[in-house]
């Protein structure tokens, strides 16, 4: 904190008014706004130095509430699948620190592409992984909440996209 957000913090506190030493210029950040502008330039900084995957995983990192899985209160009140294991988890933080998420590149057992060190494939693969089971997921949990409300939700039918993805495959009629 600079000497002049000490002052003025300061006289907030003691509800009081001080004349401010004669070093200090008329206007000052607060702790948290100084905080947070350091933060976005040690952020910037980072992103400038990294190579194209770290610096992506850094802006993905930035955005609202992509922490949100780390501070959750683990519940199970919306299903089972709202929880993460330890391993999930474990392998979740990983991820997001950038580190190795497996000891060596293997083949996904979904589709056989390459699986690297770092596991971006498991969330970009359309036969098995996260965007699969995250949306069928969201479908099964506003199905069950909906069928709590006596909505009588049909839910789409499981597989309907086949076995390849495409966008041209699915119906919005």
């Amino acid at each position: 904190m600079s000497t002049q957000a000490y002052h003025a913090e300061a006289q907030k506190t003691a509800k009081e008014v001080w004349d401010a030493p004669p070093n200090l210029p008329a206007t000052y950040l607060s702790q948290k706004a100084a905080s947070f502008e350091f933060d976005e330039k040690m952020h910037a900084s980072l992103i400038d130095q990294a190579d194209a995957r770290g610096a992506q995983r850094l802006k993905r990192a930035a955005q609202p509430h992509s922490c949100g899985f780390i501070t959750a209160v683990p519940s199970d009140e919306d299903g089972k699948d709202a929880l993460l294991k330890p391993r999930q988890f474990q392998i979740a933080i990983a991820y997001r620190l950038g580190i190795h998420v497996v000891d060596k590149e293997i083949s996904c057992p979904s589709c056989k592409q390459t699986i690297d060190k770092f596991g971006d494939h498991a969330t970009c693969c359309t036969k098995n992984g996260d965007i699969i089971i995250r949306h069928n997921g969201m479908r099964d949990l506003i199905g069950d909440i909906a069928n709590a409300g006596m909505l009588s939700p049909v839910l789409e039918k499981k597989g309907i996209l086949g076995h390849h993805w495409s966008t041209s495959w699915r119906c919005y009629n």
